[in-house]
């Protein structure tokens, strides 16, 4: 019910604002493959089971979690992706299949970014389904990750930028 809804996220907005407690988006990363399919595939598969279309934010947040995953470095066994300057591990079971797959795309072809994200969705040792069963879901995502490439996440999002609420 509504009530229950917003005492939740009232809840959880709370957890974020409380200054004793860390919230390192990295390490909510960590095995960031297998939480997308115990987490958020079931969801798409029960969304369009339901509305017979991929889910938008979904969609949105599949295209990140892809762009995450994108290692520009491998040293080790370990694997790095990259945001504007800043070198980020990637810790995940996944990591080096990524590598591997993301080295196959040409950045600047849609067609090879289209590739890589059926290529990706239709793997089943990854996914708890082919999700390229799912009609427009990986149309959907590849063009959300082309934007994401060639425009940058903030310009590719402006509307998602933090507001500060007064």
């Amino acid at each position: 019910d509504q009530t229950s809804a917003h005492t939740f996220a009232d809840d959880v907005l709370d957890r974020f604002r409380n200054p004793f407690i860390v919230h390192k988006l990295l390490d909510i990363t960590v095995q960031y493959t297998s939480k997308m399919n115990m987490r958020n595939v079931p969801t798409i598969l029960r969304y369009f089971e339901q509305n017979k279309v991929a889910p938008a934010h979904l969609v949105t947040g599949f295209a990140a979690y892809l762009l995450f995953m994108k290692s520009v470095k491998a040293e080790n066994n370990h694997y790095f992706g990259q945001r504007g300057a800043e070198i980020y591990p990637i810790n995940d079971d996944f990591a080096a299949y990524f590598y591997e797959a993301w080295e196959a795309v040409n950045l600047n072809e849609a067609t090879s970014v289209q590739n890589f994200v059926q290529h990706v969705l239709s793997d089943t040792t990854i996914w708890s389904s082919n999700l390229t069963n799912i009609p427009g879901f990986a149309e959907a995502v590849s063009q959300t990750l082309t934007q994401l490439l060639q425009a940058g996440v903030k310009a590719a999002f402006p509307a998602a930028q933090p507001q500060i609420v007064g």
